[in-house]
């Protein structure tokens, strides 16, 4: 699993920054939920009002998070599940560790 987000150079110190919350996901093996994940489906880019659980062991795939909100994983049937983030960000944020959002994401998702 490879997680990517933008940055943007900050004008007072020329670093790299964080350019918004969003991250991209790209998966190359088969994953499997490591815990029930429930969550509101996707539709046309925004979470609707119907409830989807992905059940433990189930094949799914993480596709984008924003790290203070939200993840969206696919299930096996190519539904998008929009779960809270907020609960792994309060429980893996780590200031000086940049991988939390890695270990984050693979508290839910497994390999196959």
């Amino acid at each position: 699993m490879y997680i990517t987000r933008n940055y943007r150079i900050a004008p007072a110190t020329g670093l790299p920054v964080n350019d918004g919350y969003m991250c991209s996901i790209k998966v190359y093996k088969q994953h499997k939920a490591s815990k029930d994940i429930t969550g509101y489906v996707v539709k046309n880019g925004k979470a609707t009002s119907e409830q989807m659980t992905i059940k433990e062991g189930e094949i799914c795939t993480p596709v984008e998070l924003n790290d203070v909100e939200y993840i969206d994983i696919k299930d096996a049937d190519g539904n998008i599940i929009r779960a809270d983030f907020v609960p792994l960000l309060e429980e893996y944020y780590d200031v000086v560790d940049e991988t939390w959002v890695y270990k984050a994401v693979r508290s839910l998702v497994k390999p196959a």
